[in-house]
């Protein structure tokens, strides 16, 4: 409970003082978790477990219906989207503890929220930036671990068939199963098994990565106008390849074609920006121009510009130059400059 506390608190010596003693006063000397809940104005711990439950189960109906009832005048956006990530995260940290093992899935939920969490306290309108964060959470599918790429990897170069899935079905809970090793059978006494060598191989000609078609004789401006007309397509198909890639690309801005014939992405921070450098995201970007608007240009990134101060005085003049501001001026000074 002092932990939740401190949580609740933001590390605010005041703020968690003043919390502890409204749930003494509510609850007495021995509060649980739920009476905490109800002081703060948080998510009962009922139907905070039914919500995370559907979540990991990708109960999209149920995950709606339970944010709403959430948000119409039980708790806030931030204080939901914050409750929830903390109780994934104390999911996560025991699992941990208790197996060794990381689930990649949680991880990335827990990213999710934590740059929600961001957004919603300088949103306009948090309570949808909160019901499409917990939405989004419930259409995510599961993550491939690295264990299993390497292994299908390495089938295809050793030319034997891929191994089969042994990822359990969302939201079941349930291990994969280990398989243990057939033994291995020993000779009869006496008898020796003759060394099998190994065929000479044959090298097969490596084939050739499939030609991009080369944007159309247009200048930049064409070329940015016709992604821009598509860009939230270009968005949603990243996403069907890497959930994480477009949860990244859809805070960053299409800004322009440069001269050089590529598209440049901005990103509003560091760790969008390193994200979108790498070869697999901005590939996938470009793969998905190609495919929606029949041609392909490389990808580039950049962290957003910001207004300088001369820019920033610059545009104040500008807005203060404005008829409906002088009339504004006029009205409130009685005409003074």
């Amino acid at each position: 409970v002092l932990e939740r506390i401190a949580q609740y608190a933001h590390g605010g010596m005041r703020d968690a003082q003043t919390l502890l003693d409204q749930l003494i006063t509510f609850a007495g000397r021995e509060p649980t978790l739920g009476d905490l809940d109800r002081v703060a104005g948080r998510l009962d711990r009922d139907r905070l477990e039914r919500l995370t439950a559907a979540l990991k189960d990708g109960d999209g109906p149920s995950v709606w219906r339970l944010t709403r009832e959430a948000l119409s005048g039980v708790t806030t956006p931030e204080a939901l989207v914050e409750q929830v990530l903390l109780e994934l995260r104390a999911e996560v940290a025991k699992e941990v503890e208790e197996t060794g093992e990381v689930n990649e899935t949680a991880l990335l939920r827990l990213e999710i929220l934590s740059e929600a969490l961001g957004r919603l306290r300088v949103s306009p309108l948090p309570g949808i930036l909160a019901e499409v964060t917990l939405m989004r959470l419930a259409s995510s599918e599961g993550l491939v671990s690295i264990g299993e790429l390497l292994e299908e990897a390495r089938s295809l170069r050793d030319g034997s068939p891929p191994p089969q899935a042994t990822r359990p079905p969302r939201g079941s809970g349930k291990k994969p199963p280990v398989e243990k090793p057939e033994p291995k059978k020993s000779p009869p006494p006496g008898k020796r098994i003759p060394e099998k060598r190994p065929e000479p191989s044959v090298a097969s000609p490596s084939p050739s990565p499939p030609a991009r078609r080369t944007p159309p004789a247009a200048g930049p401006a064409e070329l940015f106008r016709r992604i821009k007309e598509v860009w939230p397509s270009v968005v949603t198909e990243v996403r069907k390849k890497s959930v994480r890639t477009g949860e990244f690309l859809r805070t960053a801005a299409a800004a322009a074609v440069n001269s050089s014939g590529a598209l440049v992405l901005e990103a509003r921070g560091e760790t969008t920006l390193s994200h979108l450098k790498t070869p697999a995201a901005r590939d996938a970007v470009s793969a998905a121009i190609e495919k929606l608007c029949g041609f392909s240009l490389p990808v580039e990134v950049r962290v957003k510009k910001t207004d300088s101060p001369t820019a920033s005085k610059a545009r104040e003049r500008a807005i203060e130059d404005e008829p409906i501001f002088r009339k504004a001026r006029e009205i409130f000074r009685g005409g003074e400059e």
